[in-house]
């Protein structure tokens, strides 16, 4: 690996070991644009992961293409095969449930009762909702990090555009997560993540008396479309009992390969309870692709989502013209909100180097997006001396 100039590399490989362990000699060279990772702040073990992968995702897709690497079988015909990963949006779950998830989790069985009633409503509505590990011997976390939702919604998302007929590969879901339609290749970390992440979510019960919201909304007639939502009594009690992901991991083929992939055997929970009410926003998938503007490292694809997420809300029903997103938490009638500062590192308090690094990405994301014309623009907003939140000029 020879170094051009501080922004290219050149990488030359001999002897690369292929997919069906014959070797093959390869005189390999390819120029690697390390622009959006050289003027990051990161530290010198976060820019080795950043220029190793990138280097591995440019030597994967050259020898794919040049040298016909594909594994081969002769029972190909009798699995399933996986639908591709391109999307033109990336929906969001965006509910009261899915926001305060962990909140419910941490309760077990428990369960929590949330109030789902909008602002203009004079009583409150409220959803039974239980989620638990469903096996003490199983050791599982009970929480769930944003770059973990994230795979969520990559997920449903998935569902939303090509049901749960066919299965889908890890590499897919992590395509769906940072909008790239081609062929993107993702680490083993970042497979191995949210293979872990699958795992943990279909050992968790999910229980959800919602018959009081499907009432409130008037949605009892179209109940039976909801996949997953049951219907009992001659009172008509709606509810949910299944897991937050109920799934199984099957072979399949996708392209000329056989590969582990996900076989959902119903629409994600969270998904078809957000779909009573609406709740659910979609982002397109070119707000999304971002890689050249800022690596995908998961802390980056969380301040990503968490501002997207913001915005698309901002540019609902309520349509307004400007919004401000608060960078620190803080406390409103009792309640603790949640800024973008602990969204983004799941802890209430944070030193001045990491919010530093936090608000310049912020500021590459909305130049961005300044660029496509999703926002026409934005501004940092102080409280004393203290930068408090951002303005987004819609």
């Amino acid at each position: 690996m020879n170094n051009t100039n501080n922004s290219h590399i050149d990488v030359k490989l001999c002897n690369y070991d292929n997919p069906i362990s014959k070797k093959i000699s390869i005189d390999l060279t390819l120029d690697v644009d390390l622009t959006s990772v050289m003027n990051e702040n990161l530290t010198e073990k976060e820019l080795s992961q950043a220029i190793t992968e990138m280097v591995k995702d440019k030597v994967e897709e050259k020898i794919s293409s040049e040298y016909k690497i594909h594994k081969k079988t002769t029972k190909q015909q009798d699995l399933p095969h996986c639908e591709g990963g391109k999307t033109q949006n990336l929906c969001i779950i965006n509910n009261k449930l899915a926001n305060n998830i962990n909140a419910v989790m941490a309760k077990g069985f428990e369960g929590m009762n949330i109030n789902v009633a909008d602002k203009k409503s004079k009583k409150p509505i409220y959803t039974a909702c239980i989620i638990a590990l469903n096996d003490k011997n199983v050791k599982l976390s009970s929480q769930i990090s944003n770059y973990e939702m994230s795979i969520y919604n990559a997920i449903a998302t998935y569902t939303m555009h090509y049901g749960i007929a066919k299965p889908i590969t890890l590499e897919n879901i992590y395509r769906i997560m940072v909008g790239d339609n081609g062929y993107t290749t993702p680490s083993k970390q970042q497979i191995k993540h949210i293979k872990q992440f699958i795992d943990k979510m279909r050992f968790h019960a999910t229980k959800i008396d919602c018959t009081s919201e499907v009432k409130a909304y008037k949605k009892t007639h179209l109940a039976s479309q909801y996949d997953g939502l049951h219907i009992s009594g001659t009172n008509e009690r709606f509810y949910y009992d299944t897991y937050l992901l109920a799934a199984s991991w099957v072979t399949a083929v996708s392209g000329r390969n056989e590969v582990t992939a996900l076989k959902l055997f119903e629409k994600p929970v969270l998904l078809s309870y957000a779909e009573i009410s609406g709740q659910i926003l979609n982002i397109p998938s070119y707000l999304l692709d971002t890689k050249r503007i800022l690596s995908n490292t998961s802390k980056n694809l969380i301040i990503r989502d968490c501002l997207l997420r913001r915005i698309a809300t901002m540019k609902g029903t309520n349509n307004m013209k400007q919004q401000n997103i608060r960078l620190h938490s803080y406390t409103k009638n009792g309640e603790h909100k949640i800024g973008l500062y602990e969204q983004v590192t799941q802890n209430p308090s944070i030193d001045t180097k990491e919010s530093d690094l936090i608000r310049k990405s912020v500021v590459k994301y909305l130049d961005y997006w300044k660029e496509c014309k999703y926002i026409t623009g934005y501004e940092f907003l102080k409280d004393g001396r203290t930068i408090s939140s951002i303005k987004i000029k819609l």
